[in-house]
């Protein structure tokens, strides 16, 4: 079973399940508590509201989160599939697709659970639970590497161009254009772009290249149009919101791709550290006897 988790345990359910040192509970912690209007803010779950041993962030269609243990998983997401759990109205349960508004790929009818920004091993617990892949050949490991930093502000001098911090939805279209996450409407990206903080490297007051800040404070989506690459501006724009991430929070992080050689160069060149493990993104469905037609 999964309790939700108010808002006045959050701290101690972070601690206990992921370490108060730890990049993971900054990031866990910084999605936990959006607070703008127009942004929804996911429930908080936990196996145990006083000996607790997983934490799991959760939406109507995506779930991210920690545990203690790698064998935990498994049970989670039987009791997923069960609903055995305090879900958010709309999330999927056994019968809840006959009636119910339940998150569906356009291509295949079917319910899905996007899992975002998660360790590997909770992956292959979902996995194992019973959900499927939406490719045979779903890749766990390697994926996306964890780097981050702490401190203070420390590269000034990496700023070859003009850059700044921006609001509201003024970049989508931009970014829009290289990362076309989720639907149709970019909603994930607006959303992102709504708690900001993004971010802007301009020429003769002309944007040419930009970058957000995902729900859980790491740094992305930094976009270059292509006939304007190879002059720099993606390196002064990542230096820029790396001081400025570390200015507001005191630690800034990012996922790389393990085959993104350039991006993970420049965070080595920075003086990122690697925090363990591998992450992913995955649309897995919900099994076909979990939701008859």
């Amino acid at each position: 079973m999964l309790y939700s988790v108010s808002e006045s345990r959050l701290d101690f359910i972070l601690d206990s399940v992921v370490g108060r040192d730890s990049p993971v509970h900054f990031s866990l912690k910084s999605w936990a508590t959006i607070s703008h209007p127009d942004v929804p803010r996911p429930a908080v779950l936990t196996d145990n509201l006083e000996n607790p041993s997983v934490v799991i962030l959760c939406g109507v269609d995506w779930m991210t989160g920690w545990t203690k243990d790698d064998d935990l998983w498994l049970k989670v997401f039987r009791d997923v599939l069960m609903g055995e759990g305090e879900f958010p109205r709309g999330f999927p349960s056994p019968g809840g697709w006959r009636g119910g508004s339940v998150s569906m790929s356009a291509v295949v009818r079917r319910p899905y659970l996007f899992l975002g920004q998660v360790p590997s091993a909770m992956t292959r617990g979902a996995l194992e639970a019973g959900f499927i892949a939406e490719e045979d050949d779903i890749q766990i490991e390697p994926a996306a590497e964890f780097w981050y930093l702490e401190g203070e502000p420390r590269f000034s001098e990496h700023v070859k161009h003009p850059c700044r911090v921006c609001e509201g939805l003024g970049l989508f279209e931009l970014i829009r254009a290289g990362w076309p996450y989720g639907d149709a409407e970019g909603t994930y990206i607006k959303e992102c772009l709504l708690t900001g903080p993004s971010f802007v490297c301009e020429v003769d007051g002309e944007p040419v290249c930009a970058s957000a800040t995902h729900l859980s404070r790491t740094m992305g989506m930094i976009y270059t149009p292509e006939e304007l690459r190879g002059r720099g501006y993606a390196s002064s724009l990542a230096a820029f919101q790396v001081d400025e991430m570390l200015r507001r929070d005191g630690i800034a992080s990012a996922h790389i791709w393990h085959s993104n050689e350039p991006s993970r160069a420049l965070v080595k060149k920075l003086g990122f550290e690697r925090f363990a493990g591998w992450f992913g993104w995955y649309r897995l469905f919900f099994p076909e006897t979990q939701f008859l037609p």
